[in-house]
């Protein structure tokens, strides 16, 4: 049984951070592998928090069925730095964060320096519920407590419920994601980051919550037979709207997602 998600969340980055001084050798020449490693350890989806059904605070695992509406500047960022706080050193990774804190006196880059996309993203606009309930089949969606020991080391005045936030990819070498383009993500949840960037960068850090994908996954074209409203001589004319709906946005995934909307609301 996976944990409740506030367990699976607390002390995350201390874990990671821990990985991280294990490993680091390995690590900083192939940074992939430690993507690699903190995905086994956290292999069950159920480990993160829905932002379809629940309210959230900073620090959480989160999983969300998205679509990509705007690709910003990447960013770039120290694979790892050591951080003084009053007299003690420690090494901390910087793959899953924005910022090494505020209390940090003095921050020490290893110059080893890698980038991250960033895009904008929304929940699905118009996600029928049988799409998202899809999703959520293998998440845990039980009511998150609030009290002061359930996240220890976060002080969110209160949890929220997030619609869009802004997704942080390790640039691995895969090609950008496009817009419209469907996803399921599974991150870290961080505060909006304030002073930072410049231009619309900075205005988009500064509204929204930030998610450090840890893994994420392009949904392709749900089956026809999948949906039972369905009559035998649907396919094809759903499959030529499709096709058409595709050409004006660009991606098989949010065309089909449209026309469930069209469908659903008529």
């Amino acid at each position: 049984m996976a944990p409740a998600p506030e367990l699976a969340s607390k002390d995350f980055l201390k874990i990671a951070d821990k990985l991280w001084q294990d490993n680091g050798s390995r690590y900083k020449s192939s940074p992939e592998e430690y993507f690699r490693d903190i995905n086994e350890m956290y292999a069950d989806q159920r480990s993160f928090v829905s932002l379809h059904t629940s309210e959230v605070l900073p620090g959480y695992l989160v999983s969300a069925r998205c679509m990509v509406q705007n690709t910003l500047a990447p960013e770039f960022f120290p694979l790892s730095c050591t951080v003084h706080k009053d007299i003690e050193a420690t090494e901390m990774a910087g793959c899953l964060r924005d910022s090494f804190g505020e209390d940090i006196k003095n921050v020490v880059d290893h110059g080893n320096h890698c980038s991250r996309y960033c895009y904008k993203m929304v929940m699905v606009p118009g996600a029928s519920e049988w799409w998202i309930n899809d999703f959520n089949r293998n998440q845990t969606t039980a009511s998150l407590r609030t009290d002061d020991d359930q996240m220890e080391g976060y002080s969110a005045p209160g949890s929220t419920k997030i619609s869009e936030f802004i997704a942080k990819v390790f640039d691995d070498g895969t090609p950008e994601l496009k817009a419209n383009a469907v996803v399921d993500v599974y991150g870290y949840l961080t505060a909006p980051v304030h002073g930072e960037g410049e231009g619309d960068a900075r205005s988009e850090s500064s509204r929204h919550y930030n998610v450090h994908v840890l893994r994420m996954t392009e949904v392709c074209q749900t089956a026809v037979s999948s949906e039972p409203t369905l009559n035998a001589s649907s396919p094809s004319v759903r499959s030529a709207l499709i096709r058409e709906i595709a050409s004006v946005l660009g991606n098989t995934a949010a065309a089909d997602m449209f026309l469930n909307f069209l469908v659903s609301t008529t």
